[in-house]
């Protein structure tokens, strides 16, 4: 419960207003919410960040973890092998300091990009 804490006073310290209810924090989410442009991030306990942007359609989510790519392999009933590439989000399981950082530093560039009219 101490690195929760810890991730929320780095969130607050970078303009991030908590918004989480007292039973999502219980829960080990924590939800801030941009006070530049109402963008919401979450952190969850799994180690999956998101963000949720609000726009003329309507909110769309981004996971803010990053992904590799994995290679399984398996077998079918005629012992035929086949070798499959599959895309997996790399999730942080309770590193609440690093998922904060990766929510800071989204919001930093959806900040820039919200002063420059950048659109990527």
């Amino acid at each position: 419960m101490e690195l929760i804490h810890k991730a929320i006073r780095l969130l607050n310290e970078n303009e991030l207003i908590v918004v989480s209810t007292d039973r999502q924090i219980k829960n080990g989410t924590i939800m801030v919410e941009d006070s530049h442009n109402g963008v919401r991030y979450t952190v969850h306990v799994s180690g999956y960040a998101r963000k949720r942007v609000v726009g003329w359609m309507g909110p769309n989510h981004y996971q803010l973890n990053k992904t590799k790519f994995i290679y399984k392999e398996w077998t079918d009933s005629h012992n035929k092998t086949y070798k499959v590439k599959q895309l997996v989000r790399i999730l942080l399981p309770g590193e609440y300091l690093q998922l904060a950082q990766m929510v800071i530093n989204s919001a930093k560039r959806q900040r820039k990009r919200k002063t420059t009219g950048t659109i990527f």
